[in-house]
């Protein structure tokens, strides 16, 4: 289990940094009145849409009494598999488990792994695997019991960049615990939870609907808030629900992804970071940083808008096609309290770039 799990965290960090540089390298800071024309069609995630709402309405499984002030108490369990259409009882919530699971880590994103397969760049990259990763998918499948492409709905990393935890949300209540090593299996652990331990790995089943993976402490800590035994949480995640890839991470988080000499002032301005990708057309994302001290943010959104002109002077000197569409189609909005960088990378521009494989994929009905 510890390659399956170094598999889970490495291409965790990977989309990780890859936003993190994406938000980086094509933010551009524009002064008022000088910004370039954008395409009028572009329609940035910066809300819910109907498709958003429909799953979130789908997924508040999770009942929870509601304490007086409104917020939901911790210390009722929630009952299995609770159907959307149920009764609402008398002062209580529903919560999406998940959104539970994340609630109070300073990391929590999610990728809609369904949807963004059946988008146009899923369907490019899907089209581009290589033989030889198929067969490792294949093998994975073999060995865990669970299929990432066809049962693996949504995938979440939570907790911190040190010591992530790694949740598989879909029909995952197959997963052989046996991956971990020989002859583990799992053990109840409360009345919803299956756990399975070996070595400094542990992995988790909820309800057959999540299957958490990660260090033993940082793993509980997850479940703690799932099965009541701490703060409930959730409800200010469902307002950021929307998107192929959504969630927040800490500022000192997130400077860990920066170039070096940016580390120390992002660390200390930015609080806050919240991302959201729509990834069914073209690739569209907002983040958006947040601070409480405002000098220090605006001296940070003006650092990054000029580092990356620079950048994207060098762009067009080197012939870098990709990066100079990305900034020309990008732009720094500045507020107070918080700066947004909106970014748009044309599905046509993936494609050019990742090859005829891609391009036959988007041309199949």
């Amino acid at each position: 289990m510890a390659t399956i799990q170094q598999g889970f965290l490495k291409r965790s960090s990977l989309l990780l940094g890859a936003l993190g540089l994406l938000g980086l390298s094509g933010a551009l800071m524009m002064k008022p009145g000088a910004q370039r024309e954008r395409r009028p069609e572009l329609e940035f995630p910066r809300y819910p849409r109907e498709h958003d709402l429909e799953r979130q309405r789908r997924r508040t499984t999770l009942l929870r009494p509601q304490s007086p002030d409104g917020a939901a108490a911790p210390e009722v369990k929630a009952p299995r598999h609770v159907p959307a259409q149920a009764a609402e009882e008398p002062g209580a919530v529903r919560i999406d488990p998940l959104h539970v699971a994340l609630s109070g880590a300073p990391l929590g994103l999610v990728v809609e792994a369904a949807a963004l397969k059946d988008s146009s760049l899923g369907r490019m990259l899907l089209g581009c695997f290589t033989p030889q990763l198929s067969r490792e998918l294949a093998e994975l499948a073999q060995k865990t019991g669970v299929n990432p492409l066809e049962q693996v709905e949504r995938i979440a990393i939570a907790g911190d960049l040190e010591a992530p935890v790694v949740i598989l949300g879909g029909e995952v209540g197959g997963f052989d615990p046996a991956a971990l090593g020989e002859g583990v299996s799992f053990e109840p652990q409360g009345e919803d939870t299956l756990w399975a331990e070996h070595g400094d790995q542990a992995v988790a089943l909820w309800q057959d609907q999540m299957l958490l993976v990660g260090e033993p402490a940082p793993l509980r800590a997850v479940l703690q808030r799932l099965q009541g035994a701490a703060s409930a949480g959730g409800e200010g995640l469902a307002a950021e629900a929307y998107g192929e890839l959504y969630g927040s991470l800490s500022g000192r988080g997130a400077s860990e992804l920066l170039p070096f000499d940016l580390r120390e002032r992002f660390a200390a301005a930015a609080e806050r970071v919240t991302l959201h990708v729509d990834a069914r057309e073209d690739l569209l994302l907002v983040a958006e940083v947040h601070g409480a001290q405002q000098p220090l943010l605006s001296d940070l959104a003006t650092a990054i808008g000029g580092a990356f002109a620079l950048g994207r002077l060098h762009a067009v000197r080197a012939d870098n096609p990709v990066l100079a569409e990305l900034l020309d189609q990008s732009r720094v909005i500045p507020g107070e309290g918080s700066f947004q960088v909106e970014m748009a990378l044309p599905v046509a521009v993936l494609a050019e770039q990742l090859g005829a494989c891609a391009q036959d994929a988007l041309r199949e009905p």
